[in-house]
């Protein structure tokens, strides 16, 4: 549980690394994730895949935002696990604020009002960005499109102006090398 943040800090930073909730010590014998009374407008917890075990609350936190848009359920490592927002910033003035999902992000949510902060991306991901598009044909490093990833192409391929430049990881899958390879 989380009952006291630096008030100069807008998010849960210092956890956005954190993938998986396990749910062994439970607040109240319930809660595996609690933020309550915050002064925070994002939760920023990019990098959370799983919640194993325990409820979600999120509750008091006036300035905060965008925890209505995560689908939890998608999270839970059980289906008798719940959520309950409440008392949160209310959805017309975070809209009002500008405070919602940057356009790139799916309609799974985010955490955050960044493209770092998507659930998924509506387009493809650069890292753990969410980005239009990738570097196929133009751009430098050149990217190949992969799960919806744009991945750099080996430094060995020939980049060539509104030309595929490569289509995957290896040197065999070069479109085009350079003439003093072959």
């Amino acid at each position: 549980m989380i009952q006291a943040w630096p008030e100069n800090r807008t998010d849960l930073h210092a956890f956005e690394n954190l993938e998986i909730i396990r749910g062994r010590t439970k607040q109240h014998g319930q809660f595996s994730l609690a933020v309550v009374g915050l002064d925070i407008t994002s939760l920023g917890l990019r990098s959370l895949k799983e919640i194993s075990d325990g409820d979600v609350i999120i509750s008091g936190n006036k300035k905060l935002c965008y925890a209505n848009t995560i689908n939890w359920k998608k999270l839970f490592g059980t289906s008798s696990q719940k959520t309950k927002i409440i008392n949160n910033k209310d959805e017309k003035g975070c809209k009002a604020m500008g405070h919602v999902c940057h356009p790139l992000c799916s309609s799974e949510g985010c955490w955050g009002p960044e493209p770092k902060d998507c659930v998924s991306c509506r387009n493809v991901s650069r890292g753990k960005e969410c980005v239009e598009k990738c570097s196929v044909l133009e751009g430098e490093p050149r990217e190949f499109v992969e799960n919806s990833e744009c991945i750099q192409c080996h430094p060995e391929c020939l980049p060539q102006p509104m030309n595929i430049t490569c289509t995957g990881r290896v040197r065999s899958a070069f479109d085009v090398i350079p003439s003093y390879i072959v």
